[in-house]
């Protein structure tokens, strides 16, 4: 007895032995769980790489004053790179290779704040935020991955918020409230 799978329906309907509707609902039938099972992984996948690497955020605050500053830079940019390598490799899954590429714009993020935090720059904060997303913008359009998507979104509009805060003089929430 063989097992049924796409490939096999399609057969039949070729061969006359079932109509075209039959062929549309048991391509849905075994198609439906198959794509429900890839979403499932891609979640998973996003999820457990999130939490990994805001435990990665969460090393640096809580031992923050005990670590040098060179290991700090040193820590971080290996991350960087050994994701960049990582995600050149071609894994058998393309979502492996996103995931790498995702979490190497969010250990930039983190850089980026560490720059800022040890040689006191003077910028803005918008200003980090602006180059934050600048920098991450070829690595989202080559990855072509809709929670790095999501990830540009946001820190271009944390970016875009504050700015027209400093910029424009909006009320903040409270002031607004009072008037």
């Amino acid at each position: 007895m063989s097992k049924i799978n796409p490939a096999l329906v399609d057969e039949l309907f070729q061969q006359g032995h079932i109509t075209e509707q039959t062929r549309r609902a048991s391509q849905t039938y075994l198609n439906g769980p198959l794509a429900w099972r890839k979403w499932t992984d891609r979640l998973l996948l996003t999820l457990g790489t999130s939490l990994i690497l805001s435990s990665v955020l969460f090393f640096f605050a809580y031992n923050w004053e005990s670590m040098d500053k060179w290991f700090k830079f040193v820590l971080l940019e290996g991350g960087i790179i050994l994701c960049l390598i990582g995600a050149l490799y071609n894994f058998k899954s393309r979502t492996i290779n996103e995931t790498l590429i995702f979490s190497a714009s969010l250990l930039l993020g983190v850089l980026l704040a560490l720059i800022g935090q040890t040689y006191q720059t003077g910028a803005d904060p918008w200003q980090l935020f602006a180059l934050w997303a600048l920098l991450i913008t070829p690595w989202v359009c080559l990855s072509k991955f809709a929670p790095h998507w999501l990830l540009w979104l946001v820190v271009l509009n944390f970016a875009l918020s504050l700015w027209m805060e400093q910029t424009l003089a909006l009320p903040s929430k409270n002031e607004a409230m009072l008037i």
